[in-house]
């Protein structure tokens, strides 16, 4: 809605619609006060809502990425064990080879 400058003029002129408007003013910006208010509840509410949820949601993950990075990390910690293990076997062999045919 658009007020002209001829209307406004008009309305200011009067005493009474002065009044009137003035008061209506104050209202209008009682109004807006009330709405950024609201506005700042809504926001503060919305993104305390929304850092819960993701905070949920990286709780969630974490722990259903967790089970395979340990399961990995045994996995990993086995298999250099039984390469060790091979390494020393195929040393220990090799000594035996040694040992039990002796080279002329």
């Amino acid at each position: 809605m658009s007020i002209s400058a001829n209307f406004f003029a008009k309305l200011v002129s009067r005493p009474s619609q002065s009044k009137f408007f003035c008061t209506l003013a104050r209202l209008i910006c009682l109004l807006s006060a009330i709405s950024v208010h609201d506005l700042r509840h809504q926001t503060h509410y919305y993104t305390t809502d929304r850092d819960e949820q993701v905070a949920k949601a990286s709780k969630a993950l974490a722990e259903m990425i967790a089970i395979p990075r340990i399961l990995r990390a045994t996995f990993s910690t086995h298999q250099r064990r039984v390469e060790e293990i091979q390494k020393v076997l195929a040393k220990l062999r090799k000594d035996n080879e040694k040992s039990v045919f002796p080279k002329l």
